[in-house]
């Protein structure tokens, strides 16, 4: 057996983009803090420190790791040195190897290395592998116990399912070639229960004025929740569906789901803004909402569907910060409302216009005078209903609430 020796880590400019990318991550986890502690506003501090500190903390070593990485080939062994851990391997436990485009994995009967492509030597390390040891990548793949009960339980679903004919293929290729149908065939069709319910949920809240009187759909509550557990579901299902499901590729007509991350994002946002008043605290939801979009868009982008090489990458995680970033600020918005059983502070304000806005939708406000020792605010959002009994009075009791994430709001009475 041949045996390379060597000592490798990465190429200077995977290593100055690592570096990039954890000082960006810390200094975007930092920013938040300092606007806060200066305005002491500690509760927010507390909940947001349960997403930014974890963020901190991968950003951190990310930086470590940019320095750190080292792949080292002995005569026996081979290991991966970590700013986090150390694993190595003797050859005679390596069981194989696999190739993506972002990393090469070596597997051991219970563990794995993974090498990143960005490695020097890295064609040297996949010629050495494909010499000595088995590519996993041309035998049949396994998949997780969890990932075949629910193939099983998806196959017998769709069971119904008339299946494409194929001809002028050998017994093995129509066995491939059907099995990959019927995986695609299944993720379409997951992806379309998903939309269905996202434009429910989506139609639920446009719709919400109107409908709040369906028992059904009357809680408030229910609509946010399905809209937050369908985004986190949407997060996960590219992650377990064997790369048959894409986030944003357009790739041999597999389904992919951005589009949904924009339209439930966008949703929640435009529901808060037309039903919520906050007490001059925007900068503080949006600390919340921009750490919120940079943790997913993170969490995302290491996928493997996404090459860094290439521009349009950039510009789909930008989508992604945009989409998660709205989401964010919906759902921490209308949350810190529903969730809030903070006492109530009462103040009186003198009405100075009543105000209607007529367009695609039609909005009403209250135009007051100063009526809060430290907010400036003086036009406040109300219902049509409440516009309607405000007529020929000239004073307005506002209730001003903590709000659970420490964002104060405020219902005129």
């Amino acid at each position: 057996m041949e045996n390379v020796q060597g000592t490798y880590k990465l190429v200077k400019k995977a290593s100055r983009h690592t570096f990039l990318i954890g000082l960006v991550g810390m200094t975007m986890s930092t920013i938040p803090y300092i606007f806060l502690i200066r305005a002491e506003l500690w509760k927010p501090t507390m909940y947001l420190s349960i997403l930014l500190v974890p963020f901190f903390v991968m950003s951190l070593v990310l930086i470590v790791h940019s320095f750190y990485y080292r792949v080292i080939i002995t005569e026996n062994t081979i290991l991966l040195k970590l700013p986090s851990t150390n694993r190595s391997f003797s050859f005679d436990e390596i069981r194989g190897f696999k190739i993506t485009p972002s990393y090469v994995y070596i597997y051991s009967n219970k563990k794995k290395i993974s090498i990143s492509i960005y490695t020097e030597g890295i064609d040297k390390i996949y010629g050495w592998l494909q010499q000595n040891f088995t590519n996993l990548d041309e035998l049949p793949q396994e998949e997780s116990d969890f990932i075949k009960k629910f193939n099983a339980f998806s196959d017998r679903l769709f069971s119904n399912l008339s299946e494409d004919n194929t001809t002028n293929f050998d017994n093995n290729d129509i066995t491939s070639s059907e099995s990959y149908k019927t995986k695609l065939k299944r993720a379409k069709y997951i992806v379309s229960i998903y939309n269905i319910l996202s434009f429910f949920s989506i139609g639920w809240l446009f719709f919400y004025p109107f409908i709040y009187k369906i028992s059904f759909l009357s809680n408030y509550k229910h609509v946010l929740i399905l809209a937050v557990l369908l985004t986190i579901i949407g997060i996960i299902l590219p992650k377990i569906s064997t790369e048959f499901i894409n986030y944003s590729s357009k790739e041999e007509d597999k389904p992919y789901i951005r589009r949904i991350f924009f339209l439930l994002g966008m949703s929640l946002l435009i529901r808060f803004m037309l039903d919520v008043n906050l007490l001059d605290y925007y900068t503080t939801i949006l600390l919340y909402s921009l750490s919120i979009g940079f943790f997913l868009t993170f969490f995302i982008m290491t996928s493997r569907e996404f090459n860094f090489r290439q521009l349009k990458t950039y510009f789909q995680g930008l989508f992604f910060l945009l989409s998660f970033t709205a989401f964010g600020y919906g759902a921490i918005g209308i949350g810190n409302f529903l969730y809030d059983e903070s006492i109530p502070k009462m103040y009186k304000a003198k009405i100075l216009k009543r105000e209607m806005y007529s367009g695609k939708v039609i909005l009403f406000s209250l135009k007051v005078e100063k009526w809060h020792e430290t907010s400036d605010m003086n036009k406040i959002k109300i219902s049509q209903e409440k516009y309607q009994q405000l007529e020929g009075k000239d004073s307005i009791s506002i209730y001003v609430k903590e709000g659970k994430f420490g964002i104060p709001w405020l219902i005129p009475n």
